[in-house]
């Protein structure tokens, strides 16, 4: 993921990283993956194996401040939330 303040264009990588142990006899722990967002739109798929990453694209977009954000679900569905400002 670039840094709150990037100015981005064309076919930009969004990456992070996130870790949920799996606890043995717990089916429900471990990482399902990340989903990354322009405000409420996802960003391709849930990213479902490290790297986590998406391609988002900018072409065509508005000149604008944009939220990007990377949401870390587990397999229980909590999830966790990184956010970002960038401008196009």
């Amino acid at each position: 993921m670039p840094t709150t303040g990037a100015i981005v264009s064309g076919d930009f990588i969004l990456q992070a990283s996130a870790a949920d142990p799996v606890v043995a006899n717990q089916t429900q722990s471990g990482l399902a993956g990340i989903q990354f967002k322009n405000g409420n739109q996802d960003i391709g798929g849930l990213s479902v194996s490290a790297p986590y990453s998406a391609i988002w694209t900018t072409v065509g977009l508005a000149n604008t401040s944009y939220t990007l954000n990377a949401v870390a679900i587990d397999n229980a569905g909590n999830r966790a939330t990184s956010t970002i400002i960038v401008t196009v």
